[in-house]
Order: C-alpha cells, then sequence, then structure tokens
C-alpha cells in the first residue's frame, strides 16, 4: 500500500511539473537567438520552456486546433492578428516588438559576390536559381512576393525562383551552393556571416513593414507563467540577445492591427 501511495505522488509530481511547463510556439525565423534567450530565461527563474518550432502559419494552424501553447511567438503579424479575429489569443499580450529588413544573399564562393544595385539584375544568367520563401506559408514568403510585384517581376524571375517552406532551407541551399541567390530576412546574415553575404538590401518601400510579435493564447492554461515569459521576451536582456543576432528593436508597439 506504501509503495503505491508513492508511485501515485510520483505520478502526481511529474504532471504537475509537465503542467508548469511554458510552452512556446515559435517560427523559424527566431531560431538562432531563442535558445539562447531561453537557457538566460531558465537560469533565471528556474523554469522549464518547451519549444515548437514551424512556419508561422503551420503554428497558427496549430493553435487553431488548440494545441497545447502558451505563448505564440510570429514572424508576421497577420497570423495573430487572424487568431485574434478567432478568439484564440489574449489581445491585452499581443506586442509587436522586433523588425527586420530583406536582403538577397549568395555564397561567399559564388562568381557574383560584388554589390548590385537593383533587384532586376537579378535577371542575369549568373542567377539561374533563387530561393524564396512560399507565401502560402511563410511571412518571409509574403513580402518576398510583394516586393516582386512591387518591381513587376514576376514574369522574368519566376522561373529562377526554388520555393522553400522555411528560412533553414535558403540559407542551406546558399551554404551548399544549390542555388545562386536567396532572398531572406536581413538578421539572418549576421550568424551565418562566414559562409553568406548580402549582395542587395531590398528597398523597403517595396514591402510591408516585417513585424515581428508576441501573444499569449487564450486557453493557455498557464497564463502567469506564460506573462511572465512574454515580459522577459520584450525585456532589456532578451532585447540585447536578439541585437547581437541582427534584428531591429521595436519599443512601445502593443496590439498593432494587421492592414
Amino acid at each position: 500500500m506504501r509503495k503505491l501511495f508513492l508511485i501515485i505522488l510520483i505520478l502526481m509530481s511529474y504532471r504537475l511539473s509537465l503542467a508548469e511547463d511554458i510552452v512556446v510556439s515559435a517560427a523559424y525565423a527566431y531560431k538562432t537567438p531563442i535558445s539562447e534567450i531561453i537557457s538566460l530565461y531558465k537560469s533565471k527563474t528556474g523554469r522549464n520552456v518547451v519549444i515548437n518550432m514551424g512556419t508561422s502559419v503551420h503554428l497558427m494552424n496549430q493553435i487553431r486546433a488548440e494545441a497545447a501553447v502558451d505563448v505564440f511567438l510570429s514572424a508576421g503579424i497577420k497570423e495573430i492578428e487572424e487568431l485574434l479575429k478567432e478568439g484564440l489569443i489574449i489581445k491585452s499580450s499581443y506586442h509587436t516588438f522586433l523588425s527586420s529588413g530583406l536582403s538577397v544573399a549568395v555564397n561567399k564562393k559564388h562568381k557574383r559576390i560584388d554589390k548590385i544595385s537593383h533587384l532586376r539584375e537579378l535577371i542575369s544568367p549568373d542567377f539561374k536559381t533563387i530561393a524564396v520563401g512560399n507565401p502560402r506559408t511563410m511571412p518571409l514568403g509574403r513580402y518576398t512576393e510583394e516586393v516582386i510585384n512591387f518591381y513587376q517581376l514576376n514574369e522574368k524571375l519566376r522561373d529562377k525562383f526554388i520555393y522553400v517552406e522555411n528560412f533553414q532551407q535558403a540559407i542551406d541551399y546558399l551554404v551548399r551552393q544549390e542555388v545562386d541567390a536567396a532572398i531572406i530576412f536581413s538578421h539572418e546574415l549576421v550568424a551565418r556571416k562566414e559562409q553568406i553575404t548580402e549582395i542587395l538590401s531590398i528597398d523597403e518601400k517595396s514591402h510591408s513593414p516585417i513585424l515581428f510579435a508576441i501573444a499569449i493564447t487564450s486557453y493557455s492554461k498557464n497564463k502567469s507563467l506564460a506573462n511572465d515569459f512574454l515580459k522577459f521576451m520584450i525585456s532589456q536582456e532578451a532585447a540585447e540577445i536578439f541585437k547581437k543576432y541582427g534584428f531591429r528593436l521595436i519599443k512601445g508597439r502593443v496590439y498593432e492591427p494587421y492592414k
């Protein structure tokens, strides 16, 4: 009987520890800084954070199915805005807190590592293949599509496009020299500066503002812990890590509706 009681206590403790985990769904664009930030948070609080990574659209659909998620880190505001309309996000927790730009990048061993002055130069035979995000599954793809349409280059470039489902695929293609160029978030250049280089910083007038957002799910069973983690994510300590990896900081933007 005593042995059975001990087993029950152990199982209850295990279930409690699971319940107190903070489950964070983060877009791939956060991949480089997020592990460092979570390690720092855990060292300061002792709390465990479970990270689930995917494209923003995929993570949004998981939340629609009410998967076990406390905090959503999206690479675009459209996804959080849609969830907000569906009552799956706590409005007061919605922050846009980071930004980035778009860059055309190449492998440092590519024959064209000199800067180009305009996106239309990608028409050159030197760029036979260009990795771009899928606009149906990731914000990076949507921003890229806006740029291509802005410069009316779809007809001339579309046959060169190799669509990827996350930024890591684009980086991997570049590193392995399986594509001639890729359109990526500018902050990604920082962590991979030994292997890839920017040949064009894309004019921000050609696309919507690139905003990264964070929010707590309305059905979270750990709202207090989730809020504590969210506060840390927008703190100065976390900001220093994001800056180190090339993100731009945005201050004071709470609940920024998608237009």
